[in-house]
């Protein structure tokens, strides 16, 4: 999301793992240098531990990039415990 070309209204992210051999900030795309960001991570989460969901959050932070973190009891499932934050998340940036 970061790096696409054309602005979006927002991303939501799960368990976010930065990876790759293009590092995460210097490779977004002007368009997209101030999208909001959804971050949800499993506080028991296995695959991917919490700390690097932290750290994902605060790199965007310290980026410019307004985000929403939500800590969730659960492990890694796949938004394994959101409720209606993330539904109205989804409804505010769909509307700009």
């Amino acid at each position: 999301a970061l790096r696409y070309p054309e602005p979006l209204g927002g991303v939501a992210l799960y368990a976010a793992f930065p990876f790759g051999d293009v590092p995460l900030i210097e490779s977004r795309s002007e368009a997209n240098a101030g999208l909001p960001v959804w971050l949800g991570h499993g506080r028991r989460d296995w695959v991917i531990p919490y700390f690097i969901g932290i750290d994902v959050r605060d790199l965007l932070k310290e980026h410019g990039h307004p985000v929403e973190w939500h800590r969730y009891r659960g492990a890694h499932e796949a938004f394994g415990g959101v409720g209606p934050e993330l539904a109205e998340f989804l409804g505010r940036v769909a509307m700009k």
